[in-house]
């Protein structure tokens, strides 16, 4: 990625990042706006966003849980089908007119799944069915507040259809399992809530200075708590007198079938990572979610030479920026490297190489390139040697059970 060439700035050092909001931190340089309630996410942006859900999409398939993609409009008609609709969530549904006034904007895609599930006429030996999907939803939201609150939202969901309340529970605890299971793989703190706000399960982020206010009874039962809710999971009943909504026993016998629902805002979750690995120097990333391992700094003179040692990291396993920008002050752009959380620096002189950690230790300075990536090379294959010392630990773990 040569980060001197993008429509956003990439290579501006924010002098005052420690006082600043991580939402104002991550404008332009992760996200930005057309309008102040449409996210359009940077190439930066767009890598972890990817990165967070093929974490979850990993998750899924670990728990036999199958991608669909789903549509982003949907006929108004078939909500009337379902449990009746809250004005609070009527409010939300965005209405589309002329030709296309028959639909709306999705919002929420539980209805769409049943609709399939009574035109299917499913029998008892289908279920369980489990799906999950990633999509952009909208909502007519009359107050939007930029990233955290607006009109399009980037979301991790699924639904599950089960025969038994019992089997619905077991699949609810599945869901919440494999949730932690991927924010632990992010590494960052939540919070889940039992049971509130008529959810089984609601997750928050703590931590941060700009978030919500929630009432969370099992960390204050008498008043609200400073969070951010990024995901809940559901069990959404049909009404009963709604026809269509049901499978074949093997009796023969119509079964209304338990539907769990759920969904997590990849888009929040976005600014909890980034929000929970800040430090004095800017964003620290995982290597899993980093969006660059290194930055080349390169010269006047070494912008050619510098294109293919960023093919040799790459081929490495190495994530690379090429910053090109030899006419700005050198200290400020070593600065903003370590901001964009870069583990290393690589800087292309004349005629020597100097390859610097985050946060300003030289590690080698040498004439010879073979010298300068000899380092990274070995910090690469004891990051895999890692890697797999904690696949075998996991598989010993499953072996024991």
């Amino acid at each position: 990625m040569l980060l001197s060439n993008q429509i956003f700035n990439c290579t501006h050092y924010p002098v005052n990042h420690k006082n600043m909001k991580t939402s104002d931190l991550i404008k332009d340089f992760l996200v930005t706006f057309n309008d102040p309630a449409i996210p359009f996410f940077t190439p930066l942006g767009n890598i972890i966003l990817t990165k967070i859900e093929d974490i979850l999409r990993q998750e899924a398939a670990n728990n036999q849980i199958d991608e669909v993609k789903i549509p982003l409009i949907m006929k108004t008609q078939l909500l009337e089908k379902g449990q009746q609709i809250g004005e609070q969530f009527a409010q939300k549904i965005v209405h589309l007119g002329g030709s296309m006034g028959e639909f709306h904007m999705m919002t929420s895609p539980e209805m769409m799944f049943l609709n399939l599930f009574s035109e299917n006429k499913l029998t008892e030996r289908t279920l369980p069915i489990h799906y999950f999907y990633c999509t952009d939803l909208c909502r007519n939201m009359p107050d939007p507040k930029g990233f955290l609150r607006g009109k399009q939202l980037r979301v991790f969901g699924g639904i599950s259809f089960d025969k038994t309340q019992q089997q619905a529970n077991q699949t609810s605890q599945k869901i919440d399992d494999m949730f932690a299971s991927a924010f632990k793989n992010m590494g960052f703190p939540f919070h889940r809530e039992a049971g509130g706000s008529g959810f089984s399960s609601e997750y928050f982020y703590l931590l941060s200075k700009e978030n919500e206010s929630y009432f969370i009874p099992s960390i204050n039962p008498s008043g609200k708590t400073k969070a951010l809710s990024f995901g809940m999971n559901y069990q959404y009943i049909p009404e009963k007198s709604k026809k269509g909504f049901f499978y074949i026993a093997q009796n023969g016998e119509k079964k209304l079938p338990y539907m769990t629902s759920y969904a997590l805002s990849t888009q929040r979750i976005l600014y909890v990572v980034m929000d929970y690995f800040r430090d004095e120097h800017g964003f620290n990333l995982p290597e899993n979610l980093r969006p660059l391992d290194i930055i080349l700094l390169t010269g006047k003179e070494t912008k050619q030479e510098c294109q293919r040692i960023a093919q040799i990291l790459e081929k490495a396993g190495y994530k690379v920026g090429i910053e090109d920008l030899y006419y700005a002050d050198y200290k400020k752009r070593l600065l903003t490297a370590d901001f964009l959380g870069a583990q290393y620096t690589l800087s292309l002189g004349k005629n020597t190489y100097l390859l610097r950690s985050r946060g300003g230790k030289d590690i080698i300075k040498s004439k010879v390139l073979s010298d300068v990536l000899k380092p990274l090379f070995q910090s690469k294959i004891d990051y895999h040697r890692s890697q797999i010392s904690i696949l075998q630990r996991r598989q010993q773990e499953i072996l024991s059970r």
